[in-house]
């Protein structure tokens, strides 16, 4: 109550809830010094008061330890702010005992009647393991017109901005690709902006500074993604990598699709809000199957739910005609629950160890981004777009080529299409209508001029684009 917001910030950011407090009395207490904080009220002790006599039951639980005389024999003994974050571990992690030793008790109770059959008996220690990994349903629920209408139209960024999101809130970001093309750089260098470390743009793209620590799970190789991280950072940054990050070696201790609510659970552990999965193959087995594929999205799904974001590694399908880049979200390596459960696909493509690969967007939370060349520099781990497809540079081209060869300089979308995604071959109805989209975001801000085509029968003609006669002049009347 003395130390403000930052006590509280302390106490939620490990996870501390009400019901982790021994005495019953002081849950109501800290429920309300929580849910002041949360509308940007005060939480003293006479605010802290004030709310709880408006409160029949809360006040009722003061009163009977004394009122507002007991507020102040607390605020007497308070203790220093330093031992905020590790009183709150330590009462949560006794309240977790505690409501496991519960559940247990109950469990030997059912297990010792034989009208009780085992299944319901292990149902009650699964459920109550479920529950202390914070993956309970109680605190889910929203009304209908708040879950339909005061969501964003565009989702907020973790990175990206406005319609170009490479990993949104709340959405799993999955980074594809074949060995040796950099995913653990890629994922390193989002880790370092993500814990404050690293400044500017990645990828030509912001990124969002996380609140909590950022659990990096090492699970394939260890020692390389200890090689690739080292080359990002100085002694400087020790402080704030020992804060903001922690690196689990190894496998998890269980398969996370048969145990789904592992992966919160070494989330809230270490105060994570950020899980980086190295990777996908390391902590569900036989990814092919889709029990497998549908266990591991509900462990995703819970830890989404609980406020965690979610980056995880993967790698694409062998392909059946030599060194065929993947096109389609299909061909992802797995169950289809694996990339149905993702809210944005990156794919990343080259030889093992090329400097330059090839990004692509293979599902995308709003527009897609890219295609980009990134370029890695292997002494420092820095990625840069080397060469990214400039869109109103290449209908120039395209028109001034048509020109000069005395045709019409309008371009239809799926001319663009083929040159955008460099194709070989006649693109498909998906990738033109991204290139239309794209196209027509150009023409919405006048760098374009669109000029419709005819549908249907013979006569039928695409819409044609034409390059503005000066960037961001006048629309054409």
């Amino acid at each position: 109550m003395l130390e403000w917001d930052t006590a509280v910030d302390l106490a939620v950011r490990a996870g501390l809830r009400a019901d982790d407090f021994y005495r019953p009395e002081h849950r109501p207490l800290f429920q309300t010094i929580v849910e002041l904080r949360a509308t940007g009220h005060p939480h003293g002790p006479v605010d802290v008061r004030v709310e709880i006599e408006a409160l029949p039951d809360r006040k009722a639980a003061l009163d009977h330890i004394g009122g507002a005389s007991y507020l102040v024999r607390l605020v007497q003994q308070q203790g220093m702010l330093e031992w905020a974050g590790a009183d709150a571990a330590k009462i949560l992690e006794l309240g977790r005992r505690r409501r496991l030793m519960d559940a247990t008790l109950q469990a030997h109770l059912a297990a010792a009647d034989p009208a009780v059959s085992l299944e319901q008996v292990l149902a009650k220690l699964v459920t109550a393991g479920h529950a202390e990994a914070g993956v309970g349903t109680h605190d889910r629920a929203v009304d209908g017109a708040t879950f339909a209408l005061d969501a964003p139209a565009i989702p907020p960024a973790l990175w990206g901005a406005e319609y170009d999101i490479v990993w949104a809130e709340g959405e799993a970001l999955m980074i594809v690709g074949p060995q040796g093309v950099g995913k653990t750089t890629v994922a390193g260098r989002l880790i370092l902006h993500r814990i404050g470390l690293a400044e500017g743009e990645l990828l030509g793209m912001p990124v969002a500074v996380g609140g909590g620590r950022v659990l990096y799970l090492a699970c394939d190789r260890p020692s390389q993604v200890r090689r690739s991280l080292r080359r990002m950072v100085t002694e400087a940054d020790r402080e704030v990598l020992a804060e903001r990050l922690t690196v689990w070696q190894g496998p998890p201790p269980a398969d996370f699709a048969r145990e789904p609510g592992l992966l919160t659970e070494l989330c809230r552990r270490y105060g994570a809000d950020t899980v980086v999965i190295d990777s996908l193959k390391d902590v569900v087995a036989e990814l092919s199957k889709d029990e497998s594929g549908s266990g591991y999205n509900r462990a995703r799904q819970l830890a989404l739910a609980q406020g965690i974001q979610v980056v995880e590694l993967h790698h694409q399908r062998k392909p059946a005609d030599g060194n065929k880049r993947p096109r389609s979200i299909n061909e992802v390596y797995g169950s289809i629950w694996l990339t149905a459960g993702a809210g944005s696909v990156i794919l990343l493509w080259g030889d093992p160890g090329d400097p330059i690969v090839d990004l692509h967007h293979l599902k995308q939370p709003v527009d897609e981004v890219g295609p980009l060349k990134i370029l890695h520099d292997a002494d420092t781990g820095q990625v840069s777009v080397s060469r990214g497809v400039d869109l109103l540079g290449l209908v120039r081209t395209l028109a001034d080529q048509a020109a000069a060869a005395g045709l019409d300089a309008g371009q239809p979308a799926a001319t663009v299409a083929r040159h955008l995604y460099s194709l070989d071959h006649a693109p498909e109805p998906k990738e033109i209508e991204r290139a239309r989209r794209a196209l027509d975001r150009l023409e919405a801000k006048w760098l374009l001029v669109r000029k419709d085509g005819i549908p249907g029968g013979h006569r039928k003609r695409p819409a044609l684009y034409y390059p503005a006669a000066a960037p961001g002049g006048e629309p054409p009347p």
